[in-house]
């Protein structure tokens, strides 16, 4: 019939999971040698309450501009530190303002993101620190990639033991239950 059939390559990606990002940053931001430098950022789907004061208010329009760390957001509005994280806490208690490590979601492997996201933190051993983790499961992944099953059942183990030692977080959890297991590739 003429008709050839012929097999084409096909690349195999293996990526860290969503949650599994999440997590780390989550860990990242608890960092006590990182607490200052964390930015605040504005929640973009929240409403703006009424009887916000003015100065919560003023610190909410410079936040929707750029984020930024409370030292930071002092400096730009000529404030204290103290003076910045008493404005920021209406901001949080009505849901119009959160900190963490933000990185793109839509992104087949988000890790680089995140580890971009690491990077814009100031040196230090913590950052490194967190910065090395996530490049060993980074390289752990390629690995994974490139692995027959064999190789690829003890990678995944040495994967999420390293997450779970990190994180304090189960890799795991729930196995069996619907929806609830979930694994970090």
């Amino acid at each position: 019939s003429g008709l050839r059939v012929s097999a084409v390559p096909t690349p195999r990606i293996v990526a860290l999971s969503r949650w599994t990002l999440e997590e780390i940053a989550r860990c990242v931001a608890r960092e006590p040698e990182l607490r200052h430098d964390i930015p605040w950022h504005a929640n973009l789907l929240a409403t703006q309450p009424r009887g916000l004061d003015d100065r919560s208010v003023q610190l909410l329009d410079e936040l929707r501009e750029a984020p930024g760390a409370v030292t930071q957001l002092g400096a730009r509005l000529g404030l204290e530190s103290a003076e910045v994280v008493a404005r920021l806490r209406p901001l949080v208690a009505a849901g119009l303002a959160w900190r963490g490590l933000l990185f793109p979601a839509e992104r087949i492997s988000g890790a680089e993101g995140l580890r971009d996201a690491i990077l814009r933190l100031p040196p230090g051993h913590a950052r490194d620190r967190w910065r090395d983790e996530l490049d060993a499961l980074m390289t752990l992944c390629d690995q994974f990639r490139d692995s027959g099953a064999a190789g690829r059942s003890r990678l995944l183990a040495e994967m999420e033991r390293r997450f779970t030692e990190a994180t304090g977080v189960p890799a795991r959890r729930r196995a069996g239950q619907v929806y609830a297991d979930r694994l970090m590739l």
